[in-house]
């Protein structure tokens, strides 16, 4: 039986929404600016001031398409921790400036370099 612990149900909302768009092939197009929520509202990236060779925390990181443009626009090292193990499969912009970690509410991180 499946758990109905908030954690539980939120990585399996998340699981089924990326293994869904894996399944049907959805293009993820890339970012040109960091957005605060669903429209792409507020101020951008620079609110962060200059990332360049600095190590980022990117926490419920999705598909990676932020902690890409962070590496790829602004020179940072990002790592990027998400628990749907389905979000960070989808990114298609790995890079080695980025260290991708699923995780969930009860086990430790399990890094790896996407």
């Amino acid at each position: 039986m499946h758990s109905t612990e908030p954690e539980a149900v939120n990585v399996r909302a998340w699981n089924t929404y990326g293994t869904h768009h894996l399944q049907r092939g959805t293009d993820i197009p890339e970012v040109d600016r960091i957005s605060w929520g669903f429209w792409p509202t507020g101020p951008g990236a620079e609110v962060l001031g200059d990332l360049t060779g600095l190590r980022v925390l990117d926490l419920c990181s999705g598909l990676g398409k932020h902690a890409a443009h962070l590496v790829r626009e602004h020179g940072a090292t990002v790592d990027a921790v998400e628990a749907s193990a389905s979000q960070p499969a989808s990114t298609h912009a790995p890079s080695p400036a980025t260290t991708a970690s699923q995780v969930s509410p009860s086990s430790t991180p399990t890094p790896s370099t996407t």
